[in-house]
Formats: C-alpha cells, structure tokens, sequence
C-alpha cells in the first residue's frame, strides 16, 4: 500500500457521511489517473466513439456526436452536450486527444468544439463562432485561420 492510499484510508475513516465517502472516491479517481489514460486512449476515432469523462460518481461515456464543446477552466474541463454540462477533473488537452480531430478543433486554448455544431462563425467585431444550440464560442486570431480550414474541409 502507498502512502497515498494510507492517507485517503485515513480520511475514509474520519468522513462522517455519504457525501463525505463520494469526495474521497472523487479523490481516489483524481490521484489514479491511469484507468482515464487508458480509456482515452483506447478510444476509436471514427466518429462513432464515446469520451469518457471522470465525474464523481465515476466514469461516464459521452458519444461524440452529443459532444458540443468543451471549456477548460484551470486543471478541469467543463463538457458540454445538447441539455446538459459535466464537470471533470480531466484537463482540456487530454480530453482533446481522445476526440476525433476530424470533428473537433481547438479553436482557443480554452475551448474545443465540434465542427458539425458550427451554424456561423463571424470575423468581424471579434473571431467566434455561433453554434447549433445559441452558444458563442471565442477563436483565437491565431487558430482563426486553422478554423476555417478546417471548415471547409467538412464540406
């Protein structure tokens, strides 16, 4: 046993309540990162594939085609599908290399989005791209033109 183990041990046994045991569990997830690795990359990038993310009750698989985009905020992601937002302690990058690159663009170094969810994207009064579902997304001077290729490889 590590002395990882032994101190989450120790704190499993002072937890005073349900909520307490989900923490640590979350916790026990944040310090193995080796299953996430593995299930990302083992992923199957031909469009058919599911992102698996790390939430606090445990794994969960997203398809890529419910995949909006993703938000980086700090070492987390936010992950954002049609109805719903997950919060992961998976960073951007990683999540990144589990997508299909085909569908996915990192279009700033906050965010990824699916390309089949591009309804607009807008050059003037600042680079962003509208999607299906309303939301606007910030690109980068820099990743604008990367973008647009990359749209125009989708036709």
């Amino acid at each position: 046993m590590s002395d990882t183990d032994d101190q989450v041990g120790g704190l499993e046994e002072r937890a005073s309540g349900p909520g307490d045991q989900t923490s640590f569990a979350a916790l026990r997830i944040i310090q193995d990162p080796q299953p996430r690795i593995e299930a990302l990359n083992n992923q199957n990038h031909s469009g058919r594939g599911r992102l698996p993310i790390t939430t606090a009750d445990g794994m969960l698989y997203l398809p890529f085609e419910s995949v909006l985009h993703l938000r980086a905020d700090g070492c987390y992601t936010h992950v954002f599908v049609e109805s719903k937002q997950y919060f992961t302690c998976i960073g951007l990058g990683e999540l990144e290399r589990a997508l299909p690159s085909e569908i996915f663009h990192r279009c700033h170094h906050a965010h990824v989005i699916n390309l089949l969810k591009v309804s607009q994207i807008f050059r003037n009064g600042g680079h962003r791209v509208l999607l299906t579902t309303g939301d606007v997304i910030e690109v980068s001077r820099r990743k604008w033109s990367a973008l647009v290729a990359a749209m125009k490889a989708l036709r």
